[in-house]
């Protein structure tokens, strides 16, 4: 069933077109990662897509009872709790009225066609388990029991980032739009977060750079590129591949119209003025036409990277860091490191969770 239809968006800003002509449908058990270069537009797809910005041309449309929620990375600071900011709407408001409605009936009115229909509405959205499953949601996300009482306000960014996730979960959308959702989370956070996504009943398109997070979850990829869309079923490394044999194939195209260009060029600068010059012009007629219908470049091949070259540097000593008897923390201990070392070409990861010193190791490391 096709929950949301995009027909034709276009989005510009001012007289530049950001996208034109993007069209796609989404349904259930759709999991879609949507790629791009930086500036493609794919942060202003998923808001056009969640009604928050209105395109410029085209439009989006909802199945009847369609529910769409977009993770919002920078949300508004709250004095709320922290479970009851990540608490959904629905079933607080319906438990606020049957309460209100219980008042009545024992006061004698006669309200219960109105409860029944309350408690139908409450099992459709979690039943009286949401309070429960808002609690898993947090601590799937890394926040401990301690902090569900904390005001939102207190939280730092990234614990704000991570607490907006957990509301646009516990929210149970059909459709769900996740912008860099992974980023502020840890590895066990990530891995808990992408099995939840693969058991959820919904549409999902995920903005992500982490490609094992979008090769885990994702069965489809939407490209927008050059202000186009178009959507690839199969997962991140068939559709990089196929964007290789793409790539590779448009530039042999390129490349033999050119040699087809410069083959007609020279005929024409070596006859146009003698006896063949009826046949040169012919060439020139052939020779414009070529060009118009030639490609200026391949647009997979022309994308942008990142590119640096580290100065050469000489030999140095076997082990390049050493550290023992380190202890971090600032009020309370974070961690503490008997002994480790670092030798020459070793590449190391520093893992751990949420809060455990990694980024102050860091900073004591260099200051060291």
């Amino acid at each position: 069933m096709t929950l949301l239809t995009a027909q034709e968006i276009m989005v510009a800003f001012g007289p530049t077109v950001l996208m034109d002509g993007v069209s796609l449908q989404l349904a259930r058990g759709d999991r879609f990662a949507l790629v791009g270069p930086n500036g493609a537009g794919k942060t202003t797809l998923l808001s056009t897509l969640a009604g928050q910005r209105s395109p410029d041309g085209g439009g989006v449309s909802l199945a009847a009872g369609v529910r769409v929620g977009l993770h919002d990375q920078r949300p508004a600071r709250s004095p709320l709790p922290l479970r009851e900011f990540a608490a959904p709407q629905e079933p607080q408001l319906i438990e606020a009225r049957m309460r209100e409605l219980e008042q009545l009936m024992a006061e004698g009115q006669d309200v219960l066609d109105e409860y029944g229909n309350l408690q139908a509405d409450l099992d459709r959205v979690g039943g009286h388990t949401w309070t429960e499953d808002v609690s898993r949601l947090l601590r799937g996300l890394g926040f401990e029991e301690s902090q569900f009482e904390q005001p939102v306000d207190t939280l730092s960014g990234g614990e704000l980032t991570r607490a907006a996730l957990a509301r646009v979960l516990a929210d149970r959308p059909d459709v769900l739009l996740l912008d860099e959702p992974t980023n502020h989370l840890d590895l066990v956070a990530i891995d808990w977060l992408a099995g939840y996504l693969s058991e959820l009943d919904a549409a999902v398109v995920v903005v992500t750079h982490d490609r094992w997070f979008a090769e885990t979850t994702c069965s489809a990829v939407i490209e927008l590129s050059a202000g186009h869309a178009r959507v690839f079923r199969g997962t991140l490394t068939e559709y990089r591949a196929q964007q290789a044999v793409e790539a590779l194939t448009a530039q042999r195209q390129v490349e033999r119209w050119q040699t087809e260009a410069a083959r007609l060029q020279r005929f024409v600068d070596r006859f146009s003025a003698g006896t063949r010059s009826r046949q040169a012009q012919s060439r020139v007629k052939a020779l414009e036409k070529l060009r118009e219908h030639m490609p200026q470049h391949v647009d997979h091949a022309a994308r942008r990277r990142m590119r640096f070259q580290l100065p050469p540097v000489g030999r140095t000593a076997r082990v390049q860091l050493q550290a023992e008897g380190i202890r971090v923390g600032y009020d309370h201990e974070l961690l503490a490191a008997r002994e480790f070392v670092v030798e020459q070409g070793e590449t190391v990861v520093l893992a751990g969770r949420n809060g455990c010193g990694k980024t102050t190791l860091m900073h004591g490391l260099h200051a060291g």
